[in-house]
């Protein structure tokens, strides 16, 4: 309803499912992560990207917005306390900029940008394009 009120529903797709099990749909311009693979393990970020890989249409980029434990002690500190009490789940919260360029090379992404924090915000962005 909110898409359709802002006239936004030609350029966005809202598709429920399950993004553990199921497949994510094609012919995207775009795949974005916003606040996703910070709560997950690499494992689980593999195989995430690999979705988006397959789902991305020719050209297509993907963008990961993300907070890097670069930076962010004081914020990494008082997330991963937030969890301490009920994270049973086997979460790795905050990755450094490093491990999320290997992730994305392992599953086949080159890196176009990769822009830094900002003095008034966690996160950073990093936009890569499938390897063909």
């Amino acid at each position: 309803e909110r898409l359709e009120a802002a006239g936004l529903q030609q350029h966005i797709a809202v598709v429920p499912g399950d993004f553990l099990r199921d497949p994510l749909p094609l012919g995207f311009d775009r795949v974005l992560f916003s606040r996703v693979l910070t709560d997950w393990s690499p494992e689980v970020c593999r195989a995430l990207l690999m979705k988006a890989k397959a789902s991305l249409a020719r050209g297509g980029q993907l963008v990961i917005n993300e907070a890097f434990w670069e930076g962010n002690a004081d914020y990494v500190v008082s997330w991963e306390f937030r969890y301490i009490f009920y994270d049973t789940f086997g979460r790795v919260l905050f990755k450094s900029l490093q491990l999320y360029r290997l992730l994305l090379e392992e599953c086949g992404f080159r890196v176009v940008s990769v822009s830094p924090m900002l003095d008034q915000a966690f996160y950073s962005v990093i936009v890569a394009e499938p390897i063909e």
